[in-house]
C-alpha cells in the first residue's frame, strides 16, 4: 500500500512537471490563452512559482488575458513569496512605476537575496543617489559577486573617489580587476591609468590593449601613445 502511495506521488509530480513544460510550450508558440489556463491551474493548485510568475507577466503584458496590473501584482507577490527571483524583480518594477518606493525597495532586496543581480545593482544605484555610501557599496558588492561587471566597476569608483566611503586605492584596484576580468572596458581603462601613475608601462599597455580590443576608444589612443614610447619596466 505504501509503495502504491509512493508511486502515485511520483507520478503526480511528473504530471505537474509535464504540465509546466506544456504551458511553457504553449507560451513559446504564442498560444497565450491556453498557456494562461495551464499556468493558472499550476499556480492555484500546486503553488508552482514559475507558473505564477508567467501568469503575472501575462496580466501585465496583456498576453492571452486582459491587461490587469492588480492581478499581475498579486501573482508576482505569490511567486516572490515562493522565492522566484524574477517575480520579485518584476514586482519591484511595478511598485516603482506606481511610486510605491519603499515597497519596491523591499522587493528589490528580496530579489537580490535570491541572486538577481540587476536588483542588487538597482539598490546600489538608489542608495548611491541618496548618498548612502555604505549601503550602495554593499549592494554593488553583492552584484559583483554575482558576476555583474558594471557593479564591480561602480564598487571600484566608490573606493577610488573616497566621497561616500573611505578612500582605499587597493580595494579600488581589486574591484576594477574583477570588472576587467569580466571584460568591462572602462574598468580595464581605469587599471591602465593606475598603471601609468605607477609608471608601469607593461601593465598599462596590457590593460589599455584589452580595453581597446573591447572597443574603448580612449584606451586605443593610450595604447598607441605607449607604442611610440621606449619601454619602461618596473620591478
Amino acid at each position: 500500500m505504501k509503495k502504491l502511495f509512493l508511486c502515485i506521488s511520483i507520478c503526480l509530480s511528473f504530471a505537474f512537471s509535464a504540465s509546466l513544460d506544456e504551458g511553457l510550450g504553449r507560451y513559446e508558440a504564442q498560444n497565450y490563452t491556453q498557456a494562461a489556463t495551464i499556468f493558472y491551474d499550476l499556480c492555484q493548485q500546486s503553488n508552482n512559482a514559475k507558473a505564477c510568475f508567467f501568469l503575472g507577466f501575462m496580466y501585465e503584458s496583456a498576453q492571452g488575458v486582459d491587461k490587469d496590473e492588480t492581478k499581475a501584482k498579486s501573482y508576482y507577490e505569490k511567486a516572490c513569496q515562493l522565492k522566484q527571483a524574477n517575480a520579485c524583480f518584476n514586482l519591484a518594477l511595478l511598485l516603482d512605476k506606481n511610486r510605491q518606493n519603499k515597497q519596491a525597495d523591499l522587493s528589490f532586496y528580496q530579489a537580490c537575496v535570491l541572486g538577481h543581480k540587476d536588483s542588487c545593482v538597482n539598490l546600489g544605484l538608489r542608495y548611491e543617489a541618496q548618498e548612502d555610501g555604505s549601503l550602495a557599496l554593499d549592494f554593488f558588492q553583492r552584484a559583483c559577486k554575482l558576476k555583474d561587471a558594471a557593479a564591480c566597476f561602480k564598487q571600484g569608483l566608490l573606493y577610488e573617489d573616497g566621497i561616500l566611503v573611505r578612500q582605499n586605492a587597493q580595494l579600488a584596484s581589486r574591484a576594477f580587476t574583477s570588472s576587467c576580468e569580466l571584460n568591462y572596458a572602462p574598468a580595464c581603462y581605469a587599471l591602465g591609468k593606475i598603471a601609468l601613475e605607477k609608471k608601469n608601462q607593461a601593465d598599462a599597455k596590457k590593460y589599455f590593449g584589452k580595453a581597446c580590443d573591447l572597443t574603448h576608444l580612449n584606451s586605443c589612443e593610450e595604447y598607441k601613445k605607449l607604442n611610440t614610447q621606449p619601454s619602461v619596466m618596473m620591478n
